[in-house]
């Protein structure tokens, strides 16, 4: 990657990316169109791994740079994150869904909260 451009990794590590720039592969659950107090629109993206779940935010200024599907859906996300409240989001530059078969680990983006108590060991590194 280029200088200034991060892996962001996992969800869960997002904190120690505050104020960084990169980009990562996450699993999008839900999107939706949401008008601020402002007055401007913008799309709030849920997005997922095994670590968590985080929340995106596309300003117009990116829209044409994001595309989105039906959910759930694996996609590649650039952006630069940013804490709010105490949570880590991201504020997306970019999002293109990932073809499946593209992916080195799929359980990696599957959400804990879809996963059987039993199966939790795996995820374990």
């Amino acid at each position: 990657m280029s200088a200034g451009i991060v892996d962001l990794g996992s969800i869960s590590s997002w904190s120690a990316h505050a104020g960084e720039t990169g980009t990562g592969t996450y699993l999008l659950t839900g999107y939706g169109e949401h008008t601020g107090t402002s007055g401007q629109t913008y799309l709030k993206l849920i997005l997922e791994d095994v670590d968590g779940r985080a929340t995106g935010f596309a300003w117009p200024e990116a829209r044409a740079n994001v595309m989105c599907s039906a959910t759930p859906a694996p996609v590649r996300v650039s952006g630069t994150v940013q804490q709010f409240q105490g949570h880590a989001q991201i504020k997306v530059h970019a999002l293109t869904p990932v073809n499946p078969d593209h992916l080195s680990s799929a359980t990696a983006l599957l959400p804990r909260n879809c996963c059987p108590e039993a199966a939790l060991p795996a995820f374990i590194s």
